[in-house]
């Protein structure tokens, strides 16, 4: 009787856990924001060696030959090519192996400068990947005369062109973006042995004595003379909140992590992810604010995937479309 009652409950939360529709011009849209934030990101920082390897690097791969700018402009006009395909949803097969490589090589060897990684980039490359591996899944599954999804009535349909395809390429995208946000949340609860929430209230401290030390670094550089900008100002403010008001702050970034650590339930439904989204987006703010960092490509992410932008942006679109179908 008790597994019954598990496998129930586990049933229903399967239900509830299950993609969200998404139509043509919502995924088309989709397309255009994901490529958009891999142009931005194109190229990463270049350096002309390894000295940390990283990633591929690790295995022995060089990626120094990007540096060379004749290879650059080559790559270049490679991913131009590339986010054109992607974008009009035509030869995904080439388009999207070739983003996710030259994402992967650019952010390789940016990663391979030092022992601390930069991940700005990686859940835009895991995304890549994700939809790649999804892609050539189906395309496999075709090939030995198999359905591409579990809904695939008619195999003269191209498969990228598949409402169920293009459906689940979106939820796993999703749950990418989840997973990576879930382990964001255990890299830092082991690396400071348990005690990232206790610790987080000096951070704001620490940047504000290497502030301090900047300055008097260079008092007699151009930084003595510059003014403060609204930002610099902003900044400060949050800062001193922080240190002024220690468990506030812990409470706030506490409340980030449990944000971040239960991030699965954005699959719920569209407005969960919507507001949970919303949600991240802010905590991504204070955390700029406080500590100086960016999630500019984060925060893109979620207003793609998560915030349903391109949902609200196509909807023009997808009515115009059914009044021609029923026309």
């Amino acid at each position: 009787m008790e597994n019954n009652r598990t496998l129930s409950f586990l049933e229903r939360w399967k239900q509830k856990l299950g993609p969200f529709s998404v139509d043509a011009p919502e995924w088309f849209f989709m397309r255009v924001g994901l490529a958009g934030i891999v142009w931005m990101l194109f190229p990463l920082t270049l350096f002309p060696n390894q000295p940390n390897p990283n990633g591929l690097a690790r295995l022995g791969m060089d990626f120094t030959w990007l540096n060379d700018p004749a290879k650059m402009q080559i790559c270049s006009w490679l991913l131009i090519g590339a986010i054109i395909l992607y974008v009009a949803n035509r030869f995904l097969w080439l388009a999207l192996p070739m983003m996710t490589g030259l994402m992967i090589a650019t952010g390789t060897l940016t990663n391979s400068q030092s022992a601390e990684v930069s991940h700005h980039s990686q859940p835009v490359t895991l995304i890549l990947l994700v939809q790649t591996i999804w892609l050539f899944v189906a395309m496999i599954r075709r090939a030995r005369g198999k359905p591409a999804t579990d809904d695939d009535p008619d195999p003269s349909i191209r498969i990228i062109a598949t409402k169920r395809w293009f459906t689940l390429a979106v939820y796993f995208s999703v749950q990418t973006l989840c997973a990576a946000y879930m382990v964001s949340v255990v890299s830092k609860m082991v690396l400071s042995d348990g005690e990232w929430v206790k610790n987080s209230a000096n951070f704001p401290i620490q940047l504000v004595k290497n502030d301090l030390a900047d300055h008097y670094n260079v008092v007699n550089g151009p930084k003595q003379d510059k003014e403060s900008t609204f930002q610099d100002n902003a900044q400060k403010t949050a800062q001193k909140f922080f240190i002024d008001y220690p468990n506030i702050g812990r409470a706030m970034l506490a409340s980030g992590m449990l944000l971040e650590a239960f991030c699965f339930l954005a699959l719920l439904s569209r407005w969960i992810s919507c507001i949970y989204g919303v949600m991240l987006i802010i905590f991504h703010e204070i955390i700029s604010l406080v500590m100086g960092l960016t999630f500019t490509y984060n925060m893109l992410l979620l207003t793609v995937f998560f915030v349903g932008v391109p949902w609200l942006i196509s909807r023009p679109i997808a009515a115009l479309l059914a009044k021609k179908q029923t026309a």
